[in-house]
C-alpha cells in the first residue's frame, strides 16, 4: 500500500511540475499605425474582351464571391494584365446528385495594365496658405 502511494504522489508531483509554456508577442510597428504613400497610375485598356470560364462545386468553404474572384484571376492571367475593366459575369448552375450545387462562372472584361505610375504630391492644408501678402 505504500508502494502504491509513493508511487501516486510521484505521478502528482511530475504532473505539477512539468514544462510550462509562456505566450508572449512582439510588436515591430506600433499598433494602429499605417504607413501609406499615395499613388497615381494611367490605365493602358485593351480594346478586346477577354473571356475566362471557371467551373466548381460551392459549399461552405467555395462561395459564388471566390467563385467570381477566381474567374477575374483566370482572364487576367492568361491576358496578362493588372485589373479587368467593365467585368461581366454569367453564371450558369446545375443540381447534382443529392442537391450538390455545380457552378460554372464565365467572366468577361477589358484587361488593362498600369502604367506611369507616380507619387502624388501631398496637398497644402488651407491654413497654412498665406493669402494677400500676409
Amino acid at each position: 500500500m505504500k508502494k502504491i502511494l509513493f508511487f501516486i504522489s510521484i505521478a502528482i508531483t511530475v504532473t505539477f511540475s512539468s514544462c510550462t509554456t509562456s505566450l508572449t508577442t512582439a510588436n515591430s510597428v506600433q499598433p494602429g499605425v499605417k504607413v501609406q504613400t499615395a499613388a497615381e497610375a494611367d490605365l493602358s485598356v485593351k480594346e478586346e474582351r477577354v473571356s475566362a470560364t471557371l467551373k466548381g462545386r460551392l459549399n461552405k468553404r467555395y462561395t459564388l464571391d471566390e467563385l467570381k474572384e477566381n474567374a477575374i484571376a483566370k482572364a487576367l492571367e492568361s491576358a496578362n494584365a493588372d485589373i479587368l475593366v467593365d467585368p461581366r459575369f454569367t453564371i450558369t448552375q446545375k443540381k447534382g446528385l443529392f442537391g450538390k450545387r455545380n457552378k460554372a462562372v464565365t467572366v468577361s472584361g477589358y484587361p488593362a495594365k498600369y502604367i506611369n505610375i507616380r507619387s502624388v504630391k501631398p496637398i497644402q492644408p488651407i491654413g497654412s496658405i498665406k493669402l494677400f501678402g500676409e
